[in-house]
This record gives C-alpha cells, sequence and structure tokens, in this order.
C-alpha cells in the first residue's frame, strides 16, 4: 500500500438547491423513460469465495480527497481504467432520498445517469452482509449546478457498488465511533465485500464516496480494508466531504 498524501485537496462543486436537483431527476427520468431495464446487468452479492481474488499489481496506491466522487470516477474511466464506484446505499429505499432532491452521493448517481434503470426492487431491504453490483451504469450529465446538469458529448460507463450504511446507528457524541461493536463488524463486513466483488469483477480503480458517519470508525475500517487489499487494485480513492474529512482522515 502507498498512500499518497499530496492529492489531498477540497473542491466545492455543488451549487444546487432540492428545486433543482428535482428538476435535474426528473429531465433524467425522462430521458431514458422508453429504453430498457437494465436489470440484468445488476447482481446480488453475500459472499465471495477467496479462492476467486487475485493480487495483480505490486501495490495498490491509496488517495484521499476532498472532491466529487462522480467526477473522480469519469476522470479515471476516460483514463481507459476499468473502474467501480462504491457509494453508501439507504438499505429500505432504492435511491435514498431521490424524489425530495437530497444531495447525496446515492442520489447524485441517480440523477446523472440511468442507475435507477439497474435496481431491482426484490433486492430491498438490504440487510445483514449484502452489496449490489451493477454493470455499465451509463453516466450522461455532468456537474450539477444552479443552471442544471449539462449533458456529457457522450456517455460514460462505470461499474457502480451499493455498500449499505446503518440506519441510525448509535454512535458517540463526537460522531467518531460506533458504541455498539456488531453495528461496526457489520460494517466492516460490508465493506470487505464490497472489494472482495471489485476484484471479482476484474476492476482497476476503486473510488469510494464518502460514507457518512462515524466518520473515523469508518475511516479505520477503510485502512484495515486497504492493507488487506493491497496489491488487489491500481489504486482505492476515497472521496470524503468536509464534515466527515478531519476524523476519517485521522484513521490514515
Amino acid at each position: 500500500m502507498r498512500y499518497d498524501d499530496s492529492d489531498i485537496f477540497s473542491i466545492n462543486i455543488s451549487m444546487t438547491s432540492n428545486y433543482e436537483r428535482i428538476a435535474i431527476w426528473q429531465d433524467t427520468y425522462r430521458h431514458f423513460q422508453d429504453t430498457k431495464p437494465m436489470t440484468r446487468k445488476t447482481n446480488k452479492y453475500i459472499d465471495v469465495s477467496p479462492n476467486f481474488l487475485k493480487p495483480t499489481y505490486q501495490q495498490t496506491l491509496v488517495r484521499l480527497i476532498n472532491t466529487n466522487a462522480i467526477e473522480t470516477a469519469l476522470e479515471f474511466k476516460n483514463g481507459g481504467y476499468k473502474v467501480a464506484l462504491i457509494h453508501a446505499a439507504d438499505p429500505i429505499k432504492m435511491g435514498g432520498q431521490i424524489d425530495r432532491g437530497i444531495d447525496g452521493e446515492e442520489e447524485a448517481i441517480y440523477r446523472r445517469s440511468n442507475y435507477f434503470q439497474h435496481q431491482k426492487k426484490q433486492f430491498y431491504p438490504l440487510k445483514d452482509k449484502m452489496i449490489i453490483y451493477s454493470r455499465e451504469v451509463s453516466f450522461i450529465k455532468g456537474v450539477e449546478r444552479e443552471e442544471g446538469a449539462q449533458y456529457l458529448s457522450q456517455p460514460v460507463n462505470i461499474d457502480v457498488i451499493a455498500c449499505p450504511i446503518i440506519k441510525m446507528p448509535r454512535i458517540s457524541y463526537d460522531r467518531s465511533h460506533y458504541l455498539r461493536e456488531e453495528d461496526r463488524k457489520l460494517m466492516e463486513s460490508r465493506v470487505r465485500l464490497v472489494f472482495e466483488t471489485a476484484n471479482l469483477n476484474k476492476v482497476n480503480i476503486c473510488i469510494v464516496t464518502d460514507l457518512g458517519q462515524p466518520a473515523k470508525d469508518l475511516g479505520l475500517i477503510c485502512k484495515k480494508m486497504v492493507r488487506e487489499f493491497d496489491g488487489f487494485f491500481k489504486a482505492i480513492i476515497f472521496t470524503v466531504h468536509d464534515n466527515n474529512f478531519q476524523n476519517f482522515s485521522t484513521a490514515f
């Protein structure tokens, strides 16, 4: 594992209101409403045999950045890499609060791609150790701004992995630690399964969105995983928001 702290920087490119984000989502939905569902490209994973996991690199580059995960994924995909965009997912409802215009990572993926066409209602709720892998999600829109989200010159296909969060976990007052060990262990098992599944699907670059709170414990979990999977990927990049950046980064 090689940790590159030269890439820690901050870019805030979200400039939209809830109303504007709802309008972006409605436009995306209309764009794809006459196309076929892509559910055949989506699978649920609850386990991956270690026999199928193979390291292919001498070491894995690890970066921690404070910027937009989708933009980072698009940049690497356009560079010719097999990319997996890993996001914190609502375990109960597909798309989280997409209809309310919430500025979340899962919701942003829905607004900028045909991710909603990949989802299967029968997978929900996401329980215990379970993640969802969607192949070739078609991203059609760029950065969300006040005037909307402009269409990309051409669609970019990226694999997306849904890692369910723990709904309303009991956490410490400073929002850094789980208060229940079983919650921490469950989240660790989910993050491990995410990387196992990415390797199984021959991913080169993992882009991990902000996983929420408690940020320090989640940072420690991710640090443990990058050590376990050193050499399995060319790079693992964590994109963390301002309010979680300090707690998450202390783990590294």
